[in-house]
C-alpha cells in the first residue's frame, strides 16, 4: 500500500484490488489530524516492514536465540535478520543478552516496553486472518 504524506486525506493504492480508496478526516480539528498522523509514523517507524512484525511475533512466545530466530522466519537472510534486530533493540522493543562462553550464546527477548506492541500485533494478526478469504493470493498461516 502507499501513503501520501497528506494529514488531511490519505489516497490510498492498493495492489491487490487496483482501487483508489479516500480517507477524509474533515470531522477531526486541524491539529488532531497531524497528531494521528505522526502517531501512526512513529509506529511504523518502529514496527514497520516485512521482518520486524514477524520477528516480534515470534519474541511474543518465547526468548530465542539467534539461530533459532533465522530458523522460524523462513526466507530472511542472516544480514536482514541482524539489522531488523539492531533496530529493534535501539528503540529499546527487544533486549539482547549475551553469554560469555564459547561458542558465543546470544539470546533475545521482548523487553517490558516492547509489551506495549502486544495488541498492536494481536490486532494485526485479526485483521490478517479476517482478510485472508478477500484475496487468496496472501499466503496461508502457518501453525
Amino acid at each position: 500500500m502507499y501513503y501520501s504524506l497528506n494529514p488531511s486525506l490519505t489516497q490510498v493504492h492498493t495492489k491487490i484490488y487496483n482501487t483508489r480508496v479516500k480517507v477524509t478526516t474533515k470531522n477531526m480539528p486541524g491539529k488532531d489530524k497531524f497528531k494521528c498522523h505522526a502517531a501512526v509514523s512513529n509506529t511504523l517507524a518502529v514496527i514497520g516492514g516485512k521482518w520486524r512484525p514477524l520477528i516480534l511475533w515470534h519474541l511474543l512466545e518465547k526468548t530465542l536465540r539467534f539461530s533459532e530466530l533465522q530458523r522460524s522466519l523462513q526466507g530472511i537472510s542472516q544480514k536482514i535478520l541482524i539489522s531488523e534486530l539492531r533496530k529493534l533493540e535501539n528503540n529499546r522493543i527487544i533486549e539482547r543478552r549475551v553469554y560469555p562462553q564459547v561458542p558465543p550464546k546470544v539470546e533475545y527477548h521482548i523487553s517490558a516496553y516492547g509489551l506495549s506492541l502486544k495488541p498492536v500485533l494481536e490486532k494485526m494478526a485479526d485483521w490478517g486472518a479476517g482478510h485472508r478469504p478477500l484475496n487468496p493470493k496472501l499466503k496461508k498461516p502457518t501453525a
